[in-house]
C-alpha cells in the first residue's frame, strides 16, 4: 500500500527513522533540521541560512558567470511505501545574482529507509531559460552545522590531495594558513560566509568527507557517475 501526502506550505515536512530526522520548511524548502536521533543532537545549530542548492550559469550573451539560487515557494510532496519514504521538493525558478528571475527548474529528492542510517539526496535540473547555460551544480548546500555543545572538538576529514584531518575547522579554516592556501584556500563571500572548494578529479583525492566528534558524525559521499 502506498500513501501520498501533498504539502501545506505553512508546515515543516520531515523524514525520520530511528537514526535521524531531516526536516525542510514547507514554504521555501530550506533545510531546518538534521538531527541524530541516537544522540539527540540537531546538527543544524543555525538552520536559517542558505538554500538547498546553488547553480552557476554562464550568460549566453556576455559569458559572465552568475550564481542562481531557488526563489518562491517550493512544492513539497512526501510519499511512503514499503518501509521507504521520500520527500520531493520542486522549485519552479530561481534568482540570478540575487535579483533577476530565471526559468531554471530544479527537483530535489531525499530518500530514507526505515532501518538505514544513510539517506540518499539527489537533484534534477531543467533549464528553460535560453539566456543562461548551467555549468555547475552545488548540492546539497548545508550551512550552520556543528556537533554537540561545542564546535571546538569537531574534526573534519577533508579530501584535499591525500586528505586533511583538521580539528575545529570552524576556527581553523578562517586562519591565515587556510586563507592563503593556494587553490584549496578558504574564501570569504560577500555574505560573510567562509567556504572552500576543491574539484574532483583535480585537487580532490576522493568524493567523500567526514565531520565528527566523540558522539556524533556526518558522512557525505557523492554517487554522481559523471
Amino acid at each position: 500500500m502506498k500513501r501520498q501526502v501533498v504539502s501545506d506550505v505553512r508546515m515543516e515536512h520531515s523524514l525520520d527513522n530511528r537514526y535521524f530526522e531531516i526536516s525542510v520548511d514547507g514554504g521555501d524548502g530550506r533545510l531546518t533540521r538534521l538531527a541524530n536521533r541516537v544522540t539527540g543532537d540537531d546538527y543544524l545549530k543555525h538552520p536559517s541560512g542558505g538554500a538547498l542548492y546553488k547553480l552557476y550559469c554562464l550568460n549566453a550573451e556576455t559569458g559572465v558567470k552568475v550564481e542562481v539560487v531557488p526563489s518562491g515557494e517550493a512544492r513539497i510532496q512526501k510519499t511512503e511505501s514499503g518501509g521507504k519514504s521520500c520527500l520531493g521538493i520542486h522549485f519552479d525558478g530561481g534568482l540570478a545574482d540575487g535579483n533577476e528571475h530565471v526559468h531554471i527548474e530544479a527537483s530535489v529528492t531525499i530518500e530514507s529507509d526505515d532501518d538505514d542510517p544513510e539517506s540518499l539526496w539527489s537533484i534534477r535540473v531543467r533549464n528553460r531559460d535560453s539566456r543562461y547555460r548551467v555549468v555547475e551544480v552545488l548540492f546539497p548546500c548545508v550551512r550552520g552545522v556543528y556537533l554537540g555543545e561545542s564546535w571546538r572538538d569537531d574534526v573534519m576529514i577533508y579530501p584535499h590531495h591525500a586528505g586533511e584531518k583538521t580539528l575545529a575547522p570552524i576556527e581553523e579554516y578562517t586562519t591565515p594558513r587556510y586563507l592563503g592556501f593556494g587553490r584549496a584556500q578558504t574564501v570569504r563571500g560577500e555574505d560573510g560566509v567562509f567556504s572552500r572548494e576543491i574539484n574532483y578529479c583535480g585537487l580532490a583525492s576522493m568524493n567523500w568527507m567526514y565531520y565528527y566528534d566523540a558522539q556524533n558524525g556526518l558522512y557525505l559521499a557523492s554517487y554522481d557517475p559523471d
